[in-house]
């Protein structure tokens, strides 16, 4: 007979699966005791991307665009934590890293169409940059070059 597998332990806000914590009280995901940096970037970063589309109130194809490439950045940074292979691992930030080349083509296309300010613009593209160059230096040591 097959053993169920056990259940996540609740306490206090905080749910532990496979080295992994929840942290409810203030939306923080971390693994073991150590916050994981990449990871809370990409969520704050879709956050902020979200809020940006809110204010956008026509290009509605090209707001799409940008949400689901700047949204998909987190997702596949937050499946890359549980890769089943180093392969798979290096798969899913690479498909971080094109995720974030399209999330720029689309903020500068709405730049270039004055859909919005190069200002508005600015600390979303640090930021996107930033986490670029993360996952950059992610893939090179994952890659062991």
């Amino acid at each position: 007979m097959k053993k169920a597998p056990p259940e996540p332990m609740k306490s206090e806000g905080i749910t532990r699966k496979h080295s992994f914590f929840l942290n409810y009280s203030n939306n923080m995901i971390t693994y073991g005791n150590m916050e994981n940096f990449l990871v809370q970037e990409s969520i704050q970063f879709a956050v902020a991307v979200i809020h940006l589309c809110d204010n956008i109130h026509n290009r509605g194809v090209i707001k799409n665009q940008l949400l689901k490439a700047a949204t998909s950045i987190g997702a596949n940074i937050h499946e890359a934590q549980f890769g089943y292979s180093k392969d798979d691992f290096i798969y899913k930030l690479q498909l971080a890293l094109k995720e974030c080349n399209e999330t720029i083509y689309w903020l500068l296309l709405l730049i270039r169409s004055e859909t919005i300010t190069e200002d508005t613009a600015k600390p979303i593209m640090q930021t996107c940059t930033r986490i670029r160059y993360m996952l950059i230096k992610s893939l090179k040591t994952a890659k062991g070059s």
